[in-house]
């Protein structure tokens, strides 16, 4: 890294070649993002500097028969690495999806996911190894039609070398008793099991391998539990005049074990805490192995609270020309405990101070 660096010039490219008609299908591509590739305020970016690609096909039956309308089978195999050569993703997707005779839609999911080396888990560091990990998803949407609509979405994770998983609950119902009129209501529950979950970085310099950069990378065992819940409701007022309304409840606990740091670079080996000779953790003070120079390190379990709404009422008083009346409230309160504690969060939340937002935006269409 330049830390002198004021900008950064780079390039991304991506080919595909997809056959979308008929009943065999077939979608593939290869794709580059340069390490110094930047959209800056342009938009959001997630990572730079990978090499990817994807192969697959399926096939499509959508003649009607007794039990389905429609049915389509797909499997994809993706790879994903780095312009240094590292293999940082590989596995096979897996994906049928069938609409019933009741037009309800089924849409199950299945990723396996081979051992790689991981380049971001570090936060810049040295790579890690990656274990063997399988994702899947099930979506059930019932018939759109009907004025009232079940939706459900679970997913989850699992690596069990590691003994890391994920999973995640998401039920809702939509009720439609008019054309005009929408009110849609789901929880949502995620509980998360991290293995490696990083916490800091601390500076060492002549204690660790040559190639971590005089830096210790502590990681934690962490276990995350969410609560949410999703309320929308739409209303159309007039053909010209609507109403849009969101709120998201919001809390979210996660409690910090096991505390280590990484042993050797490429690998998944750690040095635990006051569990490995030579080493103690007691009060946020951690001395490592071989007389390292003591830190300390504040465990970071957390109990986060938020509520987020907006209402946005819309009127084209002029074809093409819009006014728009936009109302955004947030609270958030952060303690530094790990407790899913509903009753005093939830008072902590209503008592947190709001952050109102008003705006106002209006276009004029001009026929010129």
């Amino acid at each position: 890294m330049d830390s002198a660096a004021t900008s950064l010039t780079g390039y991304g490219t991506r080919l595909w070649l997809n056959k979308q008609e008929g009943n065999v299908l077939f979608n593939s591509g290869v794709g580059m993002l340069s390490p110094k590739f930047d959209v800056n305020d342009v938009g959001y970016m997630s990572q730079a500097d990978a090499v990817n690609g994807h192969v697959g096909s399926g096939y499509k039956w959508t003649e009607p028969n007794r039990w389905r309308k429609d049915l389509t089978v797909v499997g994809v195999a993706v790879a994903t690495g780095n312009r240094d050569g590292d293999l940082t993703s590989r596995g096979l997707y897996l994906n049928p999806t069938v609409i019933l005779a009741n037009d309800w839609t089924l849409n199950p999911e299945y990723f396996p996911f081979l051992s790689s080396k991981n380049d971001r888990r570090t936060r810049g560091g040295p790579l890690m190894f990656e274990p063997a990990s399988t994702w899947w998803q099930f979506s059930f949407d019932s018939d759109p039609r009907r004025t009232t609509t079940w939706h459900f979405v679970t997913s989850g994770s699992r690596a069990p070398t590691v003994n890391t998983s994920y999973w995640s609950f998401y039920p809702s119902v939509e009720w439609k008793p008019a054309s005009n009129f929408t009110l849609s209501v789901g929880p949502g529950l995620d509980r998360a099991l991290e293995d490696a979950q990083y916490v800091a970085k601390v500076a060492a310099p002549g204690e660790v391998p040559a190639d971590f950069g005089d830096q210790r990378y502590v990681f934690a065992r962490m276990d995350q539990t969410t609560v949410s819940a999703n309320l929308r409701l739409d209303v159309s007022f007039t053909r010209n005049l609507t109403l849009q309304t969101y709120v998201q409840p919001l809390i979210s606990a996660g409690r910090f074990s096991d505390f280590k740091e990484l042993a050797r670079a490429g690998s998944y080996d750690f040095i635990h805490y006051g569990q490995d000779p030579g080493t103690s953790y007691v009060d946020g003070t951690v001395t490592p192995a071989d007389g390292g120079t003591p830190f300390v390190l504040p465990d970071p379990s957390f109990n986060f609270k938020s509520l987020r709404g907006n209402a946005v009422l819309r009127w084209e008083y002029r074809p093409g020309s819009v006014l728009y009346f936009v109302w955004t409230q947030e609270r958030a309160d952060f303690e530094p405990l790990g407790d899913l504690r509903f009753g005093p969060s939830t008072r902590r939340l209503l008592d947190a101070q709001a952050n109102d937002i008003f705006l106002v935006k209006a276009t004029y269409y001009l026929n010129l």
